[in-house]
């Protein structure tokens, strides 16, 4: 299994949930297979940083996602939410 991480920091408390929403929803209605499920977060004592996790079942499933014409609108839907650049992580489950 494979898990994208996603860092930001949002612009306010409602972007955050905004950010949440937005991206959650439009990756769900993908329907790629080896996507597994996604998991978006606020942080307890800044509620501005926000943690997305992607859970992939095969590599090739993610990157085809992460080089799609559907990830690219998702970011622009979220970017007016964002403050400053995104950080992003590649991981694979080793248990």
């Amino acid at each position: 299994m494979f898990v994208f991480t996603v860092f930001a920091r949002a612009k306010s408390p409602e972007d955050a949930r905004a950010l949440c929403s937005i991206y959650g929803h439009l990756l769900t209605l993908r329907q790629e297979p080896g996507y597994l499920r996604t998991d978006c977060a606020i942080n307890v004592d800044d509620s501005r940083h926000v943690v997305i996790v992607e859970y992939w079942g095969s590599i090739a499933a993610l990157r085809g996602w992460l080089a799609s014409e559907e990830r690219r609108r998702a970011w622009d839907q979220a970017s007016p939410h964002l403050e400053g650049p995104v950080q992003t992580g590649l991981f694979e489950i080793q248990s």
